[in-house]
């Protein structure tokens, strides 16, 4: 777990679970604050990100696909060229080598669930970027609930051996991305 009002160190703590990033804090840097939670379910690994003050973050996605569940405030995305907003309710999808600029609100909060390459269909097989209305992207954010449901249900403790310096149980250790 990280609990910071340190920009750079929020920065560091990020790129080593997510991958490597840029980004600006658009905020006074006093106001900014945010704690970070991660966890591990099987192959999924799970990140709960709290924060005040408002970020803009740019970066390629790396080897894992990364599905973002906004649960306070939202974020502005543009993956490969298209703006995309994510609020929530909604879930965005990152697959591996998609280009993303975007920004957040001043208060937000989400997960960010990392998902095992296997797990999605081949790319003949496109999934919009923005998961929100429709029966199929209902069912995807209903499961990715359980999902993190699950991971947060695990006893008191369990998460915090989830390494947010990047060592060898860290997702960025594995290949991991946003």
């Amino acid at each position: 777990m990280l609990n910071t009002e340190d920009f750079g160190c929020w920065e560091a703590a990020v790129a080593n679970i997510l991958g490597h990033h840029s980004s600006e804090l658009l905020t006074r840097s006093e106001s900014f604050a945010t704690r970070i939670r991660s966890g591990q379910l099987g192959d999924c690994a799970l990140v709960h990100i709290q924060g005040r003050g408002r970020l803009r973050l740019k970066r390629e996605q790396c080897h894992r696909s990364v599905l973002w569940l906004p649960r306070r405030g939202m974020t502005t995305e543009r993956i490969n060229g298209r703006e995309w907003l994510a609020e929530p309710g909604d879930g965005l999808l990152f697959r591996p080598g998609d280009a993303m600029e975007g920004e957040t609100s001043e208060e937000i909060e989400g997960i960010s669930i990392l998902i095992p390459p296997d797990w999605l269909p081949e790319t003949s097989m496109p999934i919009p970027p923005l998961l929100a209305a429709g029966a199929h992207s209902q069912a995807v954010l209903r499961q990715a609930r359980h999902l993190a449901a699950a991971i947060a249900q695990q006893p008191e403790g369990a998460m915090d051996g989830f390494n947010l310096s990047g060592g060898s149980d860290s997702p960025a250790a594995a290949g991991g991305a946003r």
